[in-house]
């Protein structure tokens, strides 16, 4: 009997597995661009399997069929709405979020790693290392970067299917044309314990420091369970388009004309009917008041040294 054992020849060890999900809709995606990932994940040893459909219904399924075999982690490829597809799916969860930033604008990868580069998403990815990331609640739908009513869902609007402008001039002009479209509407905001009234042009709430493409908020972290919150006094179109030129150049000190706080919960109302932008989608506002909560570390993101 002990014979037996003894010939039993050990196992070999499981390699490492890494859940790939596409979104060939975004919009820098492109094959080359995916077989670059593909072939780093081959030379460095790792399996992977891709989920690759145009059904949501059908990426979600499949995200959670992939989790109880415990993946060495989840790789958004796409844009914010990618990233925040799977990341929902990845609350309180061990199993890491990746990011290949191959949407127009990217404004989670920005926050999180710096300017777009496809060569320094790999290295993140192939790290094996993570750190842990706030994510909040709004309408109790899931986000990671921000939320945004007035002049953000008009901004990215009117940039679908666009460039983002290169200059501050660019931004400008983008800001004049977006600000105009605005319906000004007074506004109770609570923010924690404080609540005040105002009737903005520009309202954003960001966890990450970009929004629409811009640094809207440079002091954000992503670990401390807070969150920013912008807006302006109801000041007029050349205040906002010279803050947007500003922000842009990264040279804005924010002040009386446009202000920023930052707490864990806000509340605003009435939103019946306004756009209200979320991590890269727009949706249209169906109950009286916005909610917002922030939760502390909940999400796990690759990121070299990331402990």
């Amino acid at each position: 009997m002990m014979n037996r054992y003894k010939s039993r020849r050990p196992r070999p060890r499981a390699r490492s597995k890494y859940c790939i999900v596409t979104n060939r809709n975004a919009g820098n995606f492109s094959a080359e661009a995916m077989r670059k990932l593909t072939n780093a994940l081959k030379d460095t040893g790792f399996d992977y399997q891709v989920i690759d459909s145009d059904n949501i219904k059908e990426v979600i399924f499949q995200i959670k069929r992939c989790l109880p075999r415990s993946p060495a982690a989840i790789i958004a490829c796409g844009g914010d709405g990618t990233v925040n597809l799977i990341g929902r799916h990845l609350i309180r969860r061990t199993c890491p979020l990746g990011i290949y930033p191959l949407g127009r604008i990217n404004n989670i990868f920005r926050s999180l790693y710096g300017d777009v580069d496809l060569s320094r998403a790999v290295d993140h990815i192939l790290s094996n290392s993570n750190r842990q990331i706030d994510q909040g609640l709004a309408f109790g739908k899931f986000f990671l970067g921000s939320v945004g009513i007035g002049l953000l869902p008009q901004m990215i609007e009117r940039l679908e299917n666009r460039r983002s402008p290169r200059f501050g001039i660019g931004w400008s002009r983008l800001t004049a044309l977006s600000a105009a479209s605005v319906e000004a509407r007074r506004l109770s905001i609570k923010v924690d314990s404080f609540a005040f009234d105002i009737t903005p042009t520009i309202l954003n709430v960001n966890l990450l420091t970009y929004s629409s493409g811009l640094p809207l908020t440079p002091a954000s972290l992503d670990n401390d369970g807070k969150c920013e919150i912008v807006f302006d006094i109801g000041g007029g179109q050349a205040v906002l388009s010279k803050y947007i030129r500003q922000i842009h150049k990264r040279k804005y000190v924010y002040s009386d004309d446009i202000r920023m706080y930052r707490g864990s919960r806000v509340a605003i109302e009435p939103v019946d009917g306004l756009k209200v932008y979320i991590d890269g989608d727009i949706t249209e506002a169906s109950g009286g008041q916005l909610k917002i909560q922030i939760f502390p570390r909940r999400i796990r993101v690759l990121y070299r040294n990331g402990r």
